[in-house]
């Protein structure tokens, strides 16, 4: 904004007013020249852009925030941890169970 001529707050609501026909509140001027803002409405950038007759690469460069990949688990290790559960349950109960699915051939009883 130096470039501009630009040195405080109150000369950009000025400028923004003069050249872009738009009104942007003293804390919100404050939110973008004492740091990154949280958000910024597509209408105040355009304004920016056209009081400052820019682009928004002229007022912002972006940095990529790192991102962790999640690890997915593989198929032999989820079944693993299904089956632990499984015979965890049966030393609870005391048992030599494993549940088994059974198949109905006619689940809704249509050929009885």
């Amino acid at each position: 904004m130096a470039d501009s001529g630009i040195w405080s707050g109150a000369e950009l609501g000025r400028l923004l007013e003069y050249k872009a026909e738009y009104k942007l509140s003293p804390p919100s001027i404050s939110a973008l020249l004492t740091g990154e803002p949280k958000q910024v409405k597509t209408q105040t950038m355009d304004a920016l852009c056209t009081a400052l007759e820019g682009t928004p690469n002229d007022l912002w460069k972006h940095t990529p925030t790192p991102v962790k990949k999640l690890e997915r688990p593989m198929n032999n290790k989820l079944a693993k941890g299904v089956n632990e559960s499984i015979s965890e349950d049966n030393r609870v109960r005391g048992e030599n169970f494993t549940p088994t699915p059974t198949i109905d051939k006619d689940p809704f009883n249509i050929d009885r």
